[in-house]
């Protein structure tokens, strides 16, 4: 790649930018015109995939400075996090976006296609190195900023009433779930973690408050993040008792950034009071049997709904029990 100046670089990333938050503003219109057919539906799924195939043709064919592709990778994300909070969470295309995913993964670690230095042969390319972006991750195969990108919607967006709806929270979090169910952990297992420690370990209504609808900073009620939580465990398959045996899968991870996020993690109010949790973070057996006995508490609730997912939670989890065996002490 031919060495460009100072000045040139931020002229391409001002111009990436500004690029970005036009097709943000597209993506955007997709999604409202979903919603107001009352679809549960949109047709991001294929934007995804044609934004896949482009990010890999710019980044593994062409001279572009890597800057630059940063903010497209991070465009792509926010395509696949739109879709899926927007599409239902029993709809196949979610499965399909899945497979959009794995496929990426399946491509790399890919490496830049170079000139080759042959004499007289100037047609001539070879591959170079492999392309390894600012966070450490390999192309495609680790999915650069993918997880750091699902991190931030969590840590930022997810619990707060104007960028999400109670549908809108459980389609994002079976999407979470099925992404656990192919061990994609990088940024989905702290995820997961974050809404257990949200529904389960942290005092809050029960329902919600006649009026709290129009507070745009209410306290979300259980009933909200159970709904939630059972989509991600029945997506889940077994995922979440592997992730119990494993004490680092949500904070050990290589290539994600998970100190500006130690809130996601740490114990909730109710499992710290319960004084049964030897580890102040991450997954445990000892915080997994903590929120099996909370799900049989929320099983006996008079309100039918959130005895019903907790119920269903439940049974979701015995299962994973049943087919992986007991958990690590």
């Amino acid at each position: 790649m031919n060495s460009l100046s100072q000045e040139q670089l931020d002229q391409l990333m001002q111009q990436a930018k500004s690029f970005s938050k036009v097709t943000r503003s597209m993506y955007d219109e997709e999604v409202k015109k979903g919603i107001a057919e009352g679809m549960g539906d949109n047709s991001l799924d294929q934007t995804l995939w044609s934004a896949i195939h482009s990010a890999t043709k710019r980044t593994a064919n062409l001279d572009i400075p890597f800057a630059g592709l940063e903010v497209t990778l991070h465009d792509l994300w926010y395509v696949c996090i739109q879709a899926t909070k927007n599409i239902h969470s029993s709809n196949l295309k979610q499965d399909q976006i899945l497979r959009y995913l794995m496929s990426a993964k399946a491509m790399g670690p890919l490496r830049r296609t170079t000139p080759s230095s042959e004499p007289g042969n100037a047609s001539t390319t070879k591959r170079g190195e492999i392309i390894t972006f600012s966070d450490g991750h390999r192309f495609w195969s680790d999915l650069p900023f993918f997880g750091q990108d699902l991190i931030d919607e969590f840590a930022n967006s997810y619990y707060q009433r104007k960028h999400y709806d109670e549908s809108q929270r459980a389609n994002f979090a079976a999407f979470i779930g099925r992404l656990l169910s192919v061990a994609i952990y990088d940024g989905p297992a702290l995820c997961t973690l974050s809404l257990f420690q949200q529904a389960l370990e942290t005092p809050r209504p029960l329902v919600s408050v006649v009026g709290d609808k129009e507070s745009g900073d209410r306290v979300l009620p259980v009933q909200d993040l159970l709904h939630a939580l059972r989509q991600l465990a029945h997506y889940s398959q077994n995922s979440i008792v592997i992730l119990a045996n494993i004490p680092g899968a949500a904070t050990d991870t290589p290539n994600v950034v998970y100190d500006g996020f130690p809130q996601m993690s740490g114990l909730g109010e109710l499992a710290k009071q319960a004084g049964t949790i030897t580890s102040p973070s991450g997954y445990s057996a000892e915080r997994f049997e903590f929120w099996i006995q909370r799900l049989q508490q929320l099983s006996q609730c008079e309100v039918e709904s959130i005895a019903d997912d907790a119920k269903e939670c439940l049974t979701v989890l015995e299962i994973a029990q049943d087919d992986i065996g007991p958990l690590t002490e």
